[in-house]
């Protein structure tokens, strides 16, 4: 992924599992309190104490704090890193959008397309002509049959089923294990097998 130096937004388990990606390369984290001998606090960063030579990441779980993180960096004019682990395939014909995380032994499949900022997670098989929007996290486990479209912000837990050619509407949550046979409208929270509407969500 390069030799530059990583600089990772956070310190939680997804910021650590980049770093693991990442190589024998420099890493620095960009943490919001209580910096190590090697951190950066974001606070300095967001002030003006940018490295330019470096390469940033997103180590943040939750799409709307990843999405502010994303737009504030890119505001500053720094390109935000995508991290593909070494096991994950990724077809020739797929698309990926800035910032994409893709985790290992997951598949990308052919025509797929990943917007910005994207999560997809360990032994996820995204398949042909599917779209993930910006903003979207696929939990470990996950199975997409070809063509289903997510559209921005949704969260898919570990293990859930989603049927060829569905949509997942905006910021909709899939709970785990749960598959997917129709539609799933924005902002609700889907549940079970097959999974039903448990609540709606507030957009906000």
């Amino acid at each position: 992924m390069g030799t530059r130096t990583a600089i990772i937004v956070g310190s939680g388990g997804h910021a650590k599992t980049i770093a693991s990606y990442l190589g024998p390369r420099p890493i620095r984290l960009m943490v919001e309190r209580d910096p190590g001998p090697d951190d950066l606090l974001q606070s300095d960063v967001f002030a003006g104490a940018v490295d330019e030579a470096a390469e940033y990441f997103i180590g943040i779980g939750d799409n709307l704090i990843r999405r502010r993180y994303f737009d504030r960096l890119k505001a500053m004019g720094l390109t935000i890193g995508s991290c593909i682990a070494p096991t994950a395939w990724i077809a020739e014909t797929a698309t990926l959008g800035e910032g994409v995380f893709v985790g290992a032994f997951s598949t990308v499949g052919a025509d797929a397309r990943l917007g910005d900022s994207v999560v997809i997670n360990t032994k996820v098989n995204v398949d042909h002509d599917t779209e993930v929007a910006d903003d979207c996290q696929i939990a470990a486990g996950v199975t997409i049959g070809g063509g289903a479209r997510f559209e921005k912000s949704c969260f898919v837990g570990l293990q859930a089923c989603i049927l060829p050619k569905l949509t997942i509407g905006e910021g909709a949550i899939v709970a785990a294990a749960s598959l997917v046979t129709r539609d799933v409208p924005p902002y609700v929270l889907v549940m079970g097998s097959p999974a039903r509407i448990i609540r709606e969500l507030d957009p906000a």
